[in-house]
Parts: C-alpha cells; structure tokens; sequence
C-alpha cells in the first residue's frame, strides 16, 4: 500500500529522528513533518561503520606510527599527547554502544590496549629522559 504514514518517537518507542527524505512506501519508510524516523539498531550500525572506518583510515595509521616512535625511545610531543587523550576520551564516549553490540568488543579492546601501550612506553621514555638529564 502506497501513502504517507505519521509515526511519533517517543521514549520507549525504539525510534529515533534521522536525516529528511520524502517517500511515500508506507512499508518501509515514515514520515513526520518531513523527518524519516530509523530503528535504533540502524543508527547504531552507521555509527559503527562511520566509527570503524575512522578506525581504519585514520586512527590506526597514526597509532601504528605513534608506536613506532616511541619504541625507538623518542618523546612524545604536545600534539601527540593531545591526541592521544582526544582518542581515549572518544573510546569512552562510544564504550556504551561498543557494549551493546559484543560483536565489536574484541576490536575496541585491541584499539584500547594499543594506545594504552603507546601511553605506557611514552611515560617510560619520558622517565628515562628526566633520570639521564
């Protein structure tokens, strides 16, 4: 059946607003004053993709070459430190919908504990840095 379907997001309901569109296939998308409303789960997915693929292209990368760095015994510089502590505050942001889906806990745990070892050499180096002075 084709027409235009009202459904309201409440607390409880499961849905939440998304982006504006306008179609009309009642059996698969509503409308509510122009804004299409998704299930949860569909918005946890993107936000996952979106959170994976930043992993990938972005976030890796320059974990991997933090790392690098700091087993070579060299010091982390003020813009590192500060990106690191963006990447952990964003790990505890997104720890709430990671633990929703478990699937996705095994890669948040390895991204954690790669930081977390980039931090620990990096206080290590500093020490050894601070003691040989």
């Amino acid at each position: 059946m084709l027409g235009v379907g009202v459904i309201r997001a409440d607390a409880g309901s499961g849905l939440v607003p998304s982006q504006m569109v306008t179609r009309t296939d009642f059996g698969h998308i509503t409308v509510d004053r122009w804004e299409v409303y998704v299930a949860e789960s569909e918005k946890d997915a993107g936000m996952l993709t979106v959170l994976v693929e930043r992993l990938e292209k972005q976030r890796l990368p320059r974990a991997l070459a933090l790392r690098e760095k700091v087993e070579k015994g060299e010091l982390l510089d003020e813009w590192d430190t500060t990106y690191l502590e963006e990447v952990m505050q964003d790990a505890r942001e997104v720890k709430a919908l990671v633990d929703k889906h478990p699937e996705y806990q095994d890669l948040y745990a390895r991204a954690v504990h790669l930081h977390k070892e980039i931090t620990d050499k990096a206080l290590e180096n500093a020490k050894n840095a601070s003691s040989s002075n």
